[in-house]
């Protein structure tokens, strides 16, 4: 007698824990389907966020295993591998081609400094050498292309597009008459040192 009255009170137990486990189950299974539907919904602001940090890891795999060598690597102290990068769209495609300013000395000399301009695939387009800030992008277009005015030397140089490229030294190109037009783009100005600064 005893021992059916303890099969029957295991029974019961047994019930009860089944019942609050699948209770605990269905709590849990509602509270990932809520947390998986909030994950769902991304803000634009947030999803530019995510972009603008998958492009800068990028750019700086760019840098370190396609653009600079082992040896330029080591001679460059680790407190001057700085960057900055500013986004336009040159050819009207709706994509914004990638500018890469380094700010080191490493890169720069009496001329100016190199500067890469990148695809949206980070892919190079010009690797601009001896070249000052700012740059003034034309609004006007030349072979499908914004025109981009840089000094060398004092005086206007207008780097206009053409077979895949811009020139890639400013020094060689011939004077321009003119200067930037209004309403041009500036990248890397005056408020430069309020952009951005990354380490590669």
């Amino acid at each position: 007698m005893k021992i059916r009255k303890m099969t029957i009170i295991m029974i019961f137990v047994g019930l009860a824990f089944s019942s609050c486990k699948n209770q605990d189950s269905k709590k849990n299974a509602t509270e990932t389907d809520k947390i998986e539907s909030a994950e769902a919904v991304i803000t634009p602001e947030f999803e530019n966020e995510i972009n603008d940090a998958q492009l800068v890891a990028t750019v700086k795999d760019y840098i370190t295993t396609t653009y600079l060598t082992e040896a330029d690597l080591r001679a460059i102290p680790e407190d001057q591998r700085k960057f900055q990068i500013e986004q336009l769209d040159l050819n009207d495609d709706g994509k914004k081609e990638v500018f890469v300013n380094f700010m080191s000395p490493y890169f720069c000399g009496t001329g100016g400094c190199s500067i890469v301009l990148l695809n949206k695939q980070i892919e190079p387009i010009t690797k601009f050498t001896v070249t000052r800030t700012p740059l003034y992008i034309e609004r006007s277009m030349e072979n499908g292309w914004r025109p981009i005015l840089t000094q060398s030397e004092g005086k206007w140089r207008k780097l206009i597009y053409k077979d895949g490229s811009y020139p890639s030294n400013p020094s060689v190109v011939e004077v321009s008459k003119n200067g930037p037009s209004e309403g041009s783009d500036i990248l890397f100005g005056d408020d430069k040192n309020e952009l951005e600064t990354y380490n590669f």
